[in-house]
């Protein structure tokens, strides 16, 4: 019976842990954005692929290379990344390699341009995805990682979400009006601004010393 009891409270005192670290919570907020670009590998990408080709083998086609691309890239890409980056400043080059591909696939109107934009779409996901993992992992609390990680997920639901509710809408928009490049141009913004966003964070946390004393003479 004491087991049982007190089981729901160590849950809920690891997610209060959680939910009250400021810089984890920050940290969480701004993967939404990744989750959000990532996503359109199942809403936007295999609209625009149909689009471009008129034929639904190509939605395949492109899983098949996405997979191929993944495969291939992510041992020699991590370890060239790890050798040089710590993995905050990994997640972040993954991202600005995803909003390039998103970028890409708007502004370049065709087959080349998707497969390119796809290149790096691809490249970002296999550098940043795993890296998130690395970071949730080093700033969880010993005590309470399950919950930290369970906290962390919130920003697949939440962004991912958003980026399934959004792509198809911003695709039928721009289909509507005629732009084509707005819905890519939307989610290039968003990698771009979270690339930002996630440099900030990992300035003020690893800000050089000489800086921090320049910052504070006394």
């Amino acid at each position: 019976p004491i087991s049982v009891c007190s089981e729901p409270q160590t849950v809920r005192a690891g997610l209060r842990l959680a939910a009250g670290d400021r810089p984890f919570v920050i940290f969480t907020l701004l993967l939404m954005g990744f989750w959000f670009m990532w996503v359109q590998l199942s809403i936007a990408m295999p609209l625009e692929i149909r689009a471009l080709t008129g034929q639904d083998s190509s939605v395949g086609l492109m899983f098949t290379i996405s997979a191929v691309l993944a495969i291939v890239l992510q041992t020699p890409a991590l370890r060239l990344t790890e050798r040089h980056f710590q993995p905050m400043a990994t997640i972040i080059l993954g991202v600005i390699s995803m909003a390039l591909g998103m970028g890409l696939i708007g502004l370049g109107h065709g087959l080349v341009a998707f497969y390119g934009g796809l290149f790096f779409f691809s490249l970002g996901t296999v550098l940043a995805m795993p890296n998130a993992q690395t970071v949730t992992a080093e700033m969880s609390d010993d005590r309470a990682r399950g919950a930290y990680f369970g906290v962390n997920s919130l920003a697949m639901a939440v962004g991912g979400g958003l980026g399934h509710i959004l792509g198809g809408t911003l695709v039928d928009v721009a289909a509507a009006r005629g732009t084509p490049a707005l819905p890519w141009l939307v989610f290039a913004g968003t990698g771009v601004l979270t690339a930002v966003g996630l440099a900030l964070f990992y300035w003020q946390r690893n800000r050089p010393p000489a800086l921090r004393l320049m910052q504070h003479p006394g």
